[in-house]
């Protein structure tokens, strides 16, 4: 309206533009799916759109002092800001969108005391004429296994892994977590897991945050047991993804482990601490990313952007942390305990829907059986308090 004072044409001017003026882009959906009780790991199939997708990989590009497509290494790590002075405007507002999604969905703003934007670019391990160097399982975890409290960052709690580039699951590049109990399922009982629990418990406690430090002389040799019992586990699973026929997301069958394949646009969070941990790192929270390999043209021509059978994998991810402000008023163990999920809302141009569905339900779920929530009750979510067919959409605000 024009301000008071004004004559009547003044004010129809005014009036007319503001009818004119065109009405706030409607904000898109997407959901996400809660997939493992421990560590708490949720799945978003389409979280970036493919131009959001490419946007980032341009601002890489744009960025790095090196030439990614001439890389000898097994992993490249970009560390990006959205406030650098040199990106395009472009492809910074859509890393300054995501960083509204990852807040919103978290319940925590982003702050000065946390690592910038990581984009990891991992190129095929295997060239031509090695066709067969992805048959032994031993080598596919080649990179190890860590929690993301790993290089003393004692103050994340969940983690956000965003695939930018789609990869075969024959190619490998799936993100392996070892441990994780999949939504709605039983504890297993049995003496292997048993044993590999507790190998992941000794490496927490001995301070052994990554594969890799286990190898010290030092330590103790139970230590090294631990590492390599862990490896062994998650390098049987990394094999049985890349099998054929197998989809973007495995299950290992024994009831302990999952690996994930990257698709592009989509996301897996997952919280290293929780409620269920009491707030302290979860043993199940270990994780780390299979080679990428090289197999035959069948399977190539299936992989987005492989060329002459071999792939690459992007992935950008966030780290959050507890702020030090938060944690003036109480230990990194009970912010994580309050903040052990994420919550529907809306940002950066998204309404996010949050689905708690345990997946023993959906896979029963079948047209004239009963729905979810006249299913026989599950297994409620490990340190959560849910309900079989939980659904918790964007416009509901959860309490803390």
């Amino acid at each position: 309206m024009a301000p008071p004072g004004a004559c009547a044409g003044d004010r129809g001017a005014a009036d007319e533009a503001v009818a004119a003026s065109p009405p706030p882009p409607v904000p898109r959906e997407a959901t996400w799916r809660l997939v493992a009780d421990r560590p708490p790991l949720y799945y978003c199939e389409d979280f970036l759109t493919e131009e959001e997708c490419d946007a980032i990989v341009r601002l890489v590009h744009a960025s790095a002092p090196h030439s990614l497509g001439h890389a000898n290494q097994a992993k490249l790590r970009i560390d990006i800001d959205a406030n650098d002075t040199f990106l395009a405007p472009a492809e910074a507002s859509v890393l300054r969108a995501v960083e509204r999604r990852i807040a919103a969905l978290s319940g925590v703003p982003g702050h000065g005391g946390e690592m910038p934007w990581a984009v990891h670019f991992t190129p095929a391990a295997a060239r031509e004429g090695e066709e067969n160097a992805r048959e032994q399982p031993e080598d596919r975890m080649t990179l190890g296994l860590h929690v993301d409290t790993n290089n003393c960052r004692l103050k994340r709690w969940v983690t956000f892994i965003i695939y930018l580039h789609t990869t075969a699951p024959e190619l490998g590049g799936h993100t392996v977590f070892p441990l994780a109990l999949k939504c709605g399922s039983d504890e297993p009982k049995g003496q292997k897991f048993r044993k590999l629990h507790n190998a992941a418990s000794l490496l927490t406690s001995a301070s052994v945050h990554h594969t890799g430090q286990a190898s010290n002389p030092l330590l103790a040799e139970d230590v090294h047991e631990a590492s390599r019992l862990l490896l062994a586990h998650a390098e049987r699973i990394a094999a049985a993804a890349a099998g054929p026929g197998q989809g973007q997301m495995y299950f290992d069958p024994g009831g302990a482990g999952l690996a994930v394949s990257p698709a592009k646009g989509s996301c897996v969070a997952f919280f290293t601490r929780c409620l269920g941990s009491g707030g302290a790192i979860d043993p199940r929270s270990w994780h780390g990313g299979a080679a990428v390999g090289c197999i035959g043209a069948a399977a190539a021509a299936a992989a987005d952007g492989c060329a002459g059978g071999c792939a690459e994998k992007w992935t950008l991810q966030k780290f959050r942390e507890a702020p030090e402000a938060a944690l003036r008023e109480c230990c990194i163990e009970s912010f994580a305990r309050r903040h052990s999920g994420l919550q529907p809302c809306s940002g950066g141009g998204v309404r996010f829907e949050v689905d708690e569905t345990p997946l023993c339900l959906k896979a029963t779920a079948s047209p004239g059986a009963a729905s979810p929530a006249s299913a026989s009750p599950a297994p409620a979510a490990v340190g959560r308090t849910a309900s079989p067919g939980r659904r918790r959409g964007g416009s509901l605000a959860r309490k803390k």
